[in-house]
């Protein structure tokens, strides 16, 4: 009875714990910028003192490498003056480095600057995108428009940002996260005060990070846009208890289930084609370490990976095992 009583338990064990954890990359590829020149540090033109780029009517967008730039209104030019020095002017420090922008508008005008960039993207793949940003007005937010070459978009407001009274110029971060359409190859980030203010009074934008978040197969993709409605691996698009991820590996195409365990085995069918995958095993569900390979079986049953609980001496009497994919 206590060994029909152990297999129960780590039937149920093995049955809670079948998790999946998905979209993981390199801490390389998560540190890369796709957005070039995010700290517009490459100014054009600029003396070494001056800190300060007025985007606003008439500023030459070839002072701002990389980035498009579009300015309403009619008013002369103003790309950079004394006025706008770390020496005593009336802006302070960029939040990094050396420069930073003003985005602003021209009296009267019902448009604000815009400064924008296109980056390539991964139809199905997860993006963070993260930003300083001040404003000398309360009401002011700095506004973000995300489009891509196929349909679907989204448009960002900044969470309140604190108010330039003086110096030091308050930079407030801000951030939030998008999933690149399926069959989008580029995207496009704009920014622009959401509301036009005359020149200083606009608002201030600094450290643009545009990274990747997870890289997902363009098999996965295609799947989800069937049958997850684009959803990212980790959700679960119909509440079944199995994550998107876990059902692609399996070639589930609506409702899933765990698998249980027989016989000390637990037993996943291996049908969609990801980037990797492993079983992990924990006796507490707090700490996870890789299954023992000469655990895991994938050669015996073509399309099948089976995990056997280990029996003997010193062998934990709980124990939970999950599936890990990375489509």
């Amino acid at each position: 009875m206590k060994k029909q009583s152990n297999v129960f338990t780590r039937f149920l064990l093995a049955l809670a714990a079948l998790a999946v954890v998905t979209g993981a990359i390199s801490p390389a590829l998560a540190q890369t910028n796709l957005i070039q020149d995010g700290g517009f540090e490459g100014m054009v033109g600029a003396a070494p003192e001056v800190i300060h780029l007025t985007l606003g009517p008439g500023t030459p967008s070839s002072d701002l490498p990389y980035w498009t730039t579009s300015q309403p209104g009619t008013e002369g030019a103003l790309a950079w003056g004394a006025a706008f020095t770390s020496n005593g002017g009336n802006f302070p420090a960029a939040k990094e480095g050396s420069h930073y922008l003003n985005l602003t508008s021209a009296t009267g005008s019902t448009g604000t600057a815009s400064v924008s960039q296109s980056f390539t993207v991964t139809g199905g793949a997860q993006y963070s995108v993260s930003y300083y940003g001040a404003a000398r007005d309360s009401s002011n937010k700095v506004r973000a428009t995300m489009t891509f070459d196929t349909a679907g978009g989204g448009v960002y407001d900044s969470a309140e940002l604190a108010v330039y009274p003086g110096s030091p110029l308050p930079w407030t971060h801000q951030s939030f996260t998008f999933m690149a359409p399926v069959g989008a190859t580029l995207a496009n980030l704009e920014f622009h005060a959401a509301t036009p203010k005359y020149w200083g009074d606009g608002v201030f934008l600094d450290d643009v990070l545009v990274t990747a978040t997870s890289g997902n197969s363009s098999e996965y993709t295609a799947w989800a846009h069937t049958h997850a409605g684009d959803q990212s691996p980790s959700e679960d698009y119909n509440n079944d208890g199995v994550s998107n991820g876990v059902a692609f590996f399996m070639g589930k195409d609506g409702l899933a289930t765990n698998p249980g365990v027989e016989n000390g085995k637990v037993t996943w069918p291996h049908v969609g084609v990801v980037t990797s995958y492993k079983v992990q095993v924990s006796t507490d569900l707090g700490i996870w370490t890789d299954a023992d390979p000469g655990d895991v079986d994938e050669v015996s049953s073509p399309g099948f990976v089976i995990y056997t609980f280990p029996k003997g001496i010193g062998i934990p009497e709980k124990k939970f095992c999950r599936l890990q994919v990375t489509p």
